[in-house]
């Protein structure tokens, strides 16, 4: 306590020194921990299902490419169903957009979903019941499990509306159940996209079709199974199938990933990129604020040989000051929180809406703990290094510095050296902050490579029996002409996938190419598009030409 009291006294000497070093060490600290919390809050962000750790995405993964897998086919999702040994339940989903009918007609954005999500999930629902394997085997395939939103506007909350029909797509569909309010299908897929319904996908034993990867998964291990345990079974089930099945792809493989990594853990590792500045500007606050120390202790170099001189130990002279250099960073820590703050609300307006967690930025227990292993490590960079020099001072080379003469100049080169230093190191920080911060702007740009503010969209699904091909291509040429029409508008199109929301996966050959199941293979994402599309996102031609009209009319493929 005396060491800080003195410590408090001789930084109120110097004003101007403590409030510059506690400012620079604040705006570090709160960078590095406002950003932990936004890492934290997508890491650990519990998911709103009994278990959780338990839960697990299947993919298929080329065998010999690190990062290259891609979503389940008819025929994979088949073989893990049958194969595998390590799953409670397996479900599978694809994402769709419904029209309800009735007196309120509207679109909405939903998923078809065999039985094993919910198994898998085990959410119970709030009213009626979840799809069950005698829906997926009988003929009545058109049932339906709403979501609470849906629930309350369509139904006005009425328990009673379990049983009764409603129109989508143009068919009766009967209500079987409806989920609770807090239910979220959260997957890689569907997170940040709220669902209003999930009906029933029924596939075919017979479809064993391999080359069309479009289906989502979710998975529960069995009790005990761990995830090591349950990557080792579905690797059995890869080469099981790779032996027995003529059509398999021999080089692609089965990947679990627990589904709170999947959902949390690609947003976190882009978030990552930019704590990794946060991290560099934290050092270099720490840089400037410790060559500041070195500073001060330099030109406090006849006090301490006077207190030296006097008797004070050399190890009282390091604690007296790395007292000074705790209560800055106490300090430091009070505005950084503060700091800490404004900036959860900043990041919480300006972060993209991919990388936020589901809960919010919480200030909370773990962002207060970060921020006081912060200050210990502050401390540790500011303090240590100028107490330790400052206990070396030599006596009678101090005592004769106050006298000015060739001490002084001694003591100026050596303050010029530290300067030289702390810029050579400020440059080497802010280079390296400067380039995680353009690699994550290059990171968010990328996905984002055309200008979207003048470019806007709507959803329409043109289903249901009342709708052939011809009756829904007059629709879609009806329905662009009338949106070109608008005033205001340049160009409009078609697309059955908005870019960067995926789309269909399959495989491709090009000219002559023979399709050789021994053979690495081409795989992209394709969508369909009217000719309009290109203008209106305003996208030329890299090579050779664009769709023509008559293309579009001739269905020229």
């Amino acid at each position: 306590m005396n060491d800080l009291r003195l410590a408090l006294r001789q930084l109120a000497k110097s004003p101007g020194f403590t409030a510059v070093a506690v400012l620079t060490l604040a705006v570090g600290i709160a960078a590095t921990a406002s950003l932990f919390t936004v890492v934290k809050g997508l890491l650990f962000d519990p998911l709103p299902y009994p278990e959780p750790q338990q839960l697990v995405q299947a993919w298929t993964k080329d065998r010999e490419r690190m990062f290259e897998y891609a979503p389940l086919s008819n025929g994979t999702f088949s073989d893990l169903q049958e194969r595998a040994s390590c799953f409670a339940a397996l479900g599978a989903f694809t994402i769709e957009r419904f029209n309800l009918g009735g007196d309120r007609p509207d679109s909405v954005e939903g998923a078809r979903c065999t039985p094993g999500v919910f198994q898998a999930l085990q959410v119970p629902p709030l009213h009626g019941r979840w799809f069950t394997r005698d829906d997926e085997a009988g003929n009545s395939t058109a049932v339906v499990v709403l979501s609470h939103a849906l629930w309350q506007q369509r139904f006005a909350s009425d328990p009673a509306c379990v049983g009764r029909a409603i129109r989508i797509d143009g068919r009766d569909y009967t209500i079987v159940g409806v989920m609770p309010s807090q239910f979220e299908l959260l997957t890689s897929w569907t997170r940040r996209r709220p669902l209003a319904l999930w009906t029933l996908l029924a596939l075919s034993p017979a479809a064993r079709e391999r080359g069309n990867w479009w289906l989502g998964s979710v998975a529960r291990l069995k009790p005990g199974v761990t995830l090591a345990q349950a990557t080792e079974d579905v690797r059995r089930v890869a080469e099981d199938v790779k032996k027995s099945v003529a059509a398999a792809d021999p080089r692609r493989t089965f990947w679990l990933m627990p589904l709170g990594r999947e959902v949390g853990g690609i947003p976190a590792l882009r978030v990552s990129v930019l704590l990794g500045a946060g991290w560099a500007l934290l050092a270099l606050a720490a840089q400037n604020v410790a060559g500041m120390m070195l500073a001060r202790g330099v030109s406090r170099q006849t006090e301490i040989a006077v207190r030296l001189a006097l008797g004070a130990s050399r190890w009282r002279i390091v604690r007296q000051l790395l007292a000074e250099c705790l209560l800055l960073c106490m300090l430091a820590a009070g505005c950084g929180l503060l700091l800490t703050l404004w900036s959860l609300d900043a990041l919480a307006a300006h972060l993209p809406a991919e990388v936020m967690p589901r809960s919010g930025l919480v200030l909370d227990g773990g962002t207060v703990g970060c921020i006081v292993v912060l200050v210990a490590i502050v401390t540790q960079m500011v303090g240590l290094t100028p107490a330790l020099l400052a206990a070396k001072t030599d006596v009678v080379t101090g005592l004769k510095e106050s006298g000015g003469g060739t001490g002084g100049q001694r003591t100026q080169r050596k303050l010029r050296s530290l300067v030289i230093g702390q810029i050579a190191i400020a440059l080497l920080l802010v280079s390296v902050a400067m380039q995680l911060s353009a690699t994550y702007r290059a990171m968010l740009v990328s996905s984002r490579p055309v200008r979207s503010e003048e470019i806007f969209t709507a959803g329409v699904s043109v289903r249901g029996p009342n709708y052939s091909r011809a009756a829904r291509s007059a629709l879609t040429e009806r329905f662009i002409a009338n949106v070109a029409a608008l005033p205001g508008v340049r160009a409009a199109g078609v697309v059955s996938q908005l870019p960067f929301n995926g789309g269909q996966t399959t495989t491709v050959l090009i000219d002559a190419e023979v399709f050789d199941r021994t053979q690495r293979q081409r795989w992209v994402q394709s969508t369909q598009v009217s000719v309009g599309f290109f203008s209106a996102f305003g996208t030329a031609a890299l090579r050779g030409r664009l769709l023509t009209r008559d293309e579009e009319r001739t269905n020229h493929h």
